[in-house]
């Protein structure tokens, strides 16, 4: 099994520059196509929000409060779906999605958001 390169501060920095360079040359542009730099501006976000995640799952980078708690509730029902209740430590919570990231048109979800809120 090839053992998983493990991902640094420093590559997310790399990547945050990149997207901020992607975002600088979109926001420069002065041509008639709304759509121009938008897939090179998602892949620059995707990777920052994935190497993120990868940190924050390895510990690099401190969860806040929510993230805890959601990823305690993940833990606890993994196969959660849209608006089930749980109750955890005395108070109720529900899971809701939302869309993250559609598609060009707005019309297919490409990816979801996944919560957990108090009721």
């Amino acid at each position: 099994m090839p053992s998983e390169t493990k991902v640094s501060l420093q590559d997310l920095e790399t990547a945050k520059a990149e997207l901020q360079r992607v975002d600088d040359r979109w926001e420069n542009y002065s041509g008639n196509n709304p759509d121009k730099f938008v897939s090179q501006r998602g892949v620059a976000r995707s990777r920052v929000e994935s190497l993120t995640r990868t940190l924050k799952a390895q510990g690099d980078l401190p969860l806040t409060g929510h993230e805890a708690l959601c990823a305690e509730l993940d833990r606890l029902v993994p196969n959660a779906r849209h608006n089930d209740v749980i109750e955890h430590d005395g108070a109720k919570y529900k899971r809701l999605f939302s869309p993250a990231r559609t598609s060009l048109s707005g019309k297919t979800v490409t990816e979801w958001d996944r919560t957990w809120k108090a009721i």
